[in-house]
């Protein structure tokens, strides 16, 4: 049994060394390594000692698509495809939403928004993933 352990420790190990992941999407890639009861036992430890935290990883993902031009759609989207539990998720949507204005601000201050019509920003954001509300809070200072 400690041999099937260390074989799910490492091949945690293998894939957090790579990227964080969620727990969800570390299960999910131990499955074929061993029994469920074994894998969920090493995520388990993993998750107690701090090396798999879906908190973190929804803050920090929100925080690195809001400083690309990301949105909190966005932000959303991607962490529901990551596995990150309910209540991380939406922590991470928060302080996406949270950070919104300036990100949207931040965007069409780039050049990716040079020489767009307002209607093409407002296009722009949308695709970006930020609501309506930012878009018309952000545009209007955009249009003065």
């Amino acid at each position: 049994m400690e041999d099937v352990r260390e074989k799910v420790l490492d091949a945690a190990g293998r894939a957090l060394a790579r990227r964080a992941l969620s727990r969800a999407a570390l299960e999910q890639r131990l499955a074929g390594v061993a029994p469920p009861e074994v894998c969920q036992a090493v995520v388990d430890d993993l998750e107690r000692l701090g090396y798999v935290d879906d908190a973190a990883l929804a803050l920090a993902l929100a925080e690195q698509r809001l400083a690309s031009g990301w949105g909190p759609a966005r932000v959303e989207a991607d962490l529901e495809r990551l596995g990150v539990g309910e209540s991380a998720a939406r922590a991470g949507v928060r302080a996406a939403e949270a950070g919104e204005e300036s990100a949207a601000r931040a965007l069409l201050a780039s050049r990716a928004a040079a020489g767009r019509t307002p209607s093409q920003r407002l296009g722009l954001l949308a695709r970006r993933g930020f609501s309506a509300d930012a878009a018309e809070s952000v545009l209007g200072v955009f249009e003065q």
